[in-house]
Parts: C-alpha cells; sequence; structure tokens
C-alpha cells in the first residue's frame, strides 16, 4: 500500500540548485527507508507554495546517501516517463506513462568539474570523497536538537519503560554519549526529479515537464 510520508527539504545536492536534486535526511531504522529501497526508490512529492498559489508534484527515484551504504548510482533504476501523448490519450490523465526503456543516465557532475580540464565520460561523477563530504555537510549542518533524535531508541516502537528513561535521560543530555553517537543512523536521501506537474492556482495553469533523457525536457500545457 503507497504511503505517504511528510519530509523536510534540507538542501539541493552539493548546495546547486542547478542539480536539480532535492535532499532530505532520515533515520535509517524508519520505515521509509525500507519502502524506498523496495520499490527502486521510486517516490512521489507534493509541495505547496502558498504565498504563490502554486502547487508542485514531483515523481522520480531516489538513492541513499550514508557511508555504511554503496554510493548513489546516477543511473535511473526505473523506466523513464514519457510526455502524455495527444490526442489518443484519455483526456483524465495528467501523469505521464511509464516507458519501456531502460532509465537514463541522471546528469550530476563532480562539485569540482572544471570545463578547462578533459573528462573520461560526458558527466564525470561525483568521487566517493565528495560524496561522503556532501553526507558530512548534511549532517553538520542538523540541528542540535534533530541530531539528539538520532540517538533515540527506533522510531515507532511501543514507549516501555526502559525507552521512556532513555528518551528523558537524552533530553536532559545525561544519557552519557555526544551528539555524534547517533549518527550512524543518519541518512541522507537524494530525490531525481523525472516529472513535475505545476498548478498555478490564480490563473489557473498547469504544466507538466518530463525528462525524456539526461537533461532533456518536454513542457506540455495540460488542462488545469
Amino acid at each position: 500500500m503507497p504511503r505517504a510520508r511528510t519530509v523536510v527539504f534540507r538542501s539541493w545536492l552539493f548546495n546547486d540548485k542547478s542539480t536539480g536534486v532535492l535532499l532530505f535526511s532520515t533515520d535509517k531504522r524508519m520505515d521509509k527507508v525500507d519502502d524506498l529501497e523496495n520499490r527502486d526508490g521510486r517516490f512521489e512529492a507534493c509541495i505547496y507554495f502558498p504565498n504563490e498559489q502554486t502547487q508542485f508534484r514531483f515523481s522520480g527515484f531516489s538513492q541513499l546517501l550514508s557511508p555504511h551504504r554503496d554510493l548513489p548510482s546516477l543511473l535511473s533504476p526505473i523506466s523513464q516517463s514519457r510526455p502524455l501523448d495527444s490526442p489518443s490519450r484519455s483526456s483524465n490523465s495528467s501523469t505521464p506513462s511509464s516507458d519501456t526503456h531502460n532509465g537514463s543516465f541522471y546528469p550530476v557532475f563532480t562539485p569540482s568539474y572544471d570545463s578547462a580540464n578533459s573528462y573520461d565520460t560526458e558527466f564525470p561523477p561525483p568521487s566517493r570523497d565528495e560524496w561522503m563530504a556532501e553526507y558530512e555537510r548534511m549532517w553538520d549542518a542538523t540541528p542540535k536538537h534533530i541530531k539528539q533524535g538520532f540517538k533515540n531508541p527506533p522510531p515507532g516502537r511501543l514507549l516501555t519503560k526502559e525507552h521512556q528513561k532513555r528518551l528523558d535521560a537524552i533530553s536532559r543530555g545525561v544519557d552519557g554519549s555526544s551528539d555524534e553517537s547517533g549518527k550512524d543512523n543518519f541518512v541522507v536521501v537524494l530525490m531525481f526529479i523525472n516529472s513535475v506537474d505545476q498548478l498555478e492556482l490564480t490563473h489557473p495553469k498547469r504544466t507538466l515537464f518530463t525528462r525524456t533523457k539526461h537533461d532533456e525536457w518536454i513542457e506540455q500545457d495540460t488542462c488545469p
């Protein structure tokens, strides 16, 4: 059964908006980690900006970043979406259909990319050191009270007397450990966007953006 999750946007990948990759953090013991891994990282994310009265629905694939896991893959593990067909496609559909070809390479460059240098590939990927530096950046940017939460008993477990005692000790800073002790449970989730469904409520106007290959996108106006 699909599950809705509330997450907090923390940063763009490498603190660079041009990557188009959104980041949030989570506890590796939470169910959402298993949910993502068991579904090839597929996700949909809905965001509403009240001041602009605009809503977005993102879909794509996610990767997990942690020193205890394989490095994130930039090759989409899911089939690419394709633009809406016209006019044969059903008029009540607003989601691009799944294509049959394999997912394409997501064009994320090493943050040390220099156009003056020559590389073996068109999109030189980040090195392991650069991925780990990004993990450390995200941990360092995490507020102290959130870091403490990664030392808590496993999320979602029944609140026993033992768990309550530990939670009280952590909240008072007398649990005998530093904030760094919860770092092993800290995971960064990378959200690679394959399609964007944008709805402007003031006009109204609706637009579908579909990534077809690498960094090539198709824009289509759809019925709001």
